[in-house]
């Protein structure tokens, strides 16, 4: 007998020339799948349906000993994991916690339907996260305690937790979106309170300073005028609602701050170059 172990998941191998029987317990600690005996030519085969059977366990969170050699077949959507990855590191740098979150919410719901083997989820998890310790400039992460979750719904709660403790992190080193501590301060305050009625007039107050000066000082600073950045701000959380929603366009309009349809639709499509419907259905297909 001997014992192979990856990311997690350890296979037992008893070798014999004779039929072994497997004697099930009742309960235990962690889930488990097995086979009865099986000729080398079939081996590999066995091997991947049983690995593949976990995720009985690992996506519904079922409890007990399973015996099973059925094998499915996970579904493919590469080009949509890498724009969701370039997309959600995309976010991490402008500091969008939200954002970030529905996007890995979102990701790890995909990986469910389509029923991703585990060792892919669990590569997932470690290249997500290697790459927001990289961005918050955090070393070498640890990476082991992604081979003990023994749940889906597990793997994504911690990397939630690392998500917050590494944006956390990123954000004290990189705060300094320009030079001046105003301009910075009105920054983190749209990205915290875009849904809000944000005017110029409200954010000179907010810091203390003349209206024209913040005006001027923050197209300086950023390299665009306050309320196109306002609006930017808004369309980015908007794309992330229509794609993980079937809310109406309305009412995710109404959500991220804009306060009527035509008004959303304009300046989406400024951004865009496309309407929030049409951002929503191409993004689908």
């Amino acid at each position: 007998m001997h014992v192979f172990s990856h990311l997690g998941i350890m296979t037992f191998f008893c070798w014999s020339d004779q039929e072994l029987a497997v004697i099930p317990q009742e309960s235990a600690a962690v889930p488990m799948v097995y086979s009865p005996s099986t000729r080398m030519n079939e081996l590999q085969e066995v091997w991947i349906s049983l690995i593949r059977a976990l995720e009985f366990y690992w996506y519904e969170d079922n409890e007990g000993l399973s015996k099973t050699v059925h094998c499915s077949s996970p579904g493919q959507t590469a080009a949509y994991f890498l724009h969701g990855e370039m997309e959600l590191v995309r976010q991490f740098e402008q500091g969008q916690l939200d954002v970030c979150i529905r996007w890995i919410k979102r990701m790890w719901e995909q990986m469910k339907t389509e029923s991703w083997p585990i060792p892919k989820v669990k590569h997932m998890a470690v290249q997500l996260r290697r790459e927001m310790a990289r961005l918050a400039q955090a070393g070498d992460p640890d990476d082991r305690q992604v081979d003990g979750f023994v749940r889906h719904r597990q793997l994504e709660a911690w990397m939630l937790d690392q998500l917050k403790l590494d944006l956390e992190l990123y954000m004290r080193h990189t705060k300094m979106w320009s030079d001046h501590p105003e301009i910075n301060k009105i920054i983190d305050y749209i990205n915290q309170h875009y849904a809000q009625n944000i005017t110029l007039r409200f954010m000179a107050q907010y810091v203390a300073l003349d209206e024209n000066y913040v005006s001027s000082l923050f197209k300086k600073k950023t390299g665009e005028s306050l309320i196109h950045y306002v609006q930017r701000t808004r369309v980015e959380q908007a794309k992330a609602l229509l794609l993980e929603t079937e809310s109406p366009v309305s009412d995710i309009g109404l959500r991220v701050g804009f306060e009527n349809d035509n008004y959303f639709i304009k300046i989406f499509r400024r951004f865009m170059d496309v309407t929030p419907s049409q951002y929503r259905k191409s993004a689908n297909q």
